[in-house]
């Protein structure tokens, strides 16, 4: 088994021991002197010996590093080792963290050395893995493939679009409205979109009332649920299926978009399903500054509204048999390359909140540990909803995806 020495400050420990972690995956022995080194030890001769029985020696070059006058000294040690074996027996490889370069060191090499760049951000060990194995002469570069785009699995779509945004305004009450287009975009090759047989006026059924009382109830209630609240809470959770109603019916209307709803209606019960909102805020070209204004507080409006809600009579879309998941969307106007999935993957756990007087606390990192339910969404931001009279809630939004 080949051996790396790292040296490093010891300011850096923590990220270095990362490294000593993930080489261990690949049989790579690594040794560093905050792990090897005990008390008592005669340190200059154990580190001189560690570096001289090494195969490889790296340096961790950050600016702790640059003020520590151990790592210079081993430094020098190790490309005495290195002028006594050959380049290809001991390789010294400057590992530059964070951009971090040798400065003054440099001249310790008879030519500038090549770094291998490496970040303190999460993944940055992961990405230096391939790089330092190089190095090292574990790995040929060719071995090295790019990192394939995963495969995009087919997704049924109900796309509800709204364009030439303003306000409706009746009996004093101020609604931003839309005209909208219900789209089924099939995700199965070969099928064509279905839409709705024509358009109609969108104006949305919930106001800054309804807005401020779930909000209230999702972010403060659902956090601090003080027994003074709770029924004020209570008619937050009575008017959800009330809301998620009302929306269901101001999409969906029944006289022009019957025949979107039966084709979504056929799609198998294993595929996966979402609905989108797409808003289009921009104007024509010359349109009023102040229309300018008032299409984009209705693009906000439009967006912010609870879509999650969505209630077609007999349950929330995002449930059941056939959960639908939500996202927002806006026009691109910009060429932007496609993001591959990698590792580290961030996971979002939500547990529920037990509000039976008679169960204890429940530690969540319990929960945790022996795999509980998560809601994983790529790129996603999250709202939750931990007090819904029930199991844990997620609303996802994606924007512009």
């Amino acid at each position: 088994m080949r051996r790396l020495f790292i040296s490093h400050s010891s300011h850096d420990d923590g990220f270095v021991r990362g490294i000593q972690q993930a080489f261990g995956n690949f049989k790579q022995d690594v040794w560093i002197d905050s792990r090897e080194l005990r008390g008592g030890d005669p340190l200059w001769q154990d580190i001189k010996k560690g570096i001289e029985e090494a195969s490889a020696y790296a340096v961790l070059v950050s600016t702790d590093a640059l003020q520590s006058k151990w790592v210079g000294k081993e430094l020098r040690h190790a490309l005495k080792v290195q002028k006594q074996r050959g380049k290809d027996k001991f390789p010294v490889i400057p590992l530059s963290l964070n951009g971090t370069k040798l400065g003054v060191l440099e001249e310790l090499f008879r030519k500038e050395p090549i770094y291998i760049t490496v970040s303190s951000v999460a993944g940055g060990i992961d990405a230096a893995i391939d790089p330092i194995l190089i190095a090292l002469g574990e790995r040929a570069p060719s071995e090295i493939s790019p990192a394939p785009q995963p495969k995009a699995e087919a997704l049924e779509e109900l796309v509800l679009e709204l364009k030439d945004l303003r306000f409706y305004e009746q009996d004093g009450v101020r609604r931003a409205s839309a005209d909208a287009q219900l789209v089924y975009e099939p995700g199965r090759p070969g099928c064509r979109e279905v839409e709705s047989t024509q358009n109609w006026r969108f104006v949305a059924p919930l106001g800054p009332i309804e807005a401020q009382e779930l909000r209230w109830y999702l972010e403060k209630f659902a956090v601090w649920p003080s027994e003074y609240f709770r029924n004020r809470a209570h008619k937050v959770e009575e008017n959800l299926v009330k809301w998620g109603h009302l929306l269901y019916e101001a999409a969906f209307p029944e006289a022009y978009t019957t025949n979107v709803k039966e084709a979504w209606a056929q799609i198998d019960d294993a595929a996966r399903r979402r609905f989108s909102v797409y808003v289009k805020a921009a104007l024509q070209v010359g349109a009023p500054a102040t229309d300018v204004l008032a299409a984009q507080e209705a693009a906000t409006l439009l967006l912010g509204l609870p879509w999650e809600l969505l209630h077609d009579g007999e349950g929330f879309l995002f449930q059941g048999a056939k959960p639908t998941r939500v996202r927002r969307r806006l026009p691109n106007t910009r060429a932007l390359s496609i993001s591959v999935v990698a590792a580290p993957i961030r996971v979002l756990l939500i547990t529920a909140r037990p509000e039976d007087e008679g169960c204890g606390y429940i530690d969540h990192r319990g929960i945790s540990a022996i795999g509980a339910k998560v809601s994983l969404c790529a790129g996603a931001v999250h709202e939750k909803a931990t007090a819904l009279s029930g199991p844990g809630v997620c609303f996802c939004r994606t924007v512009g995806q």
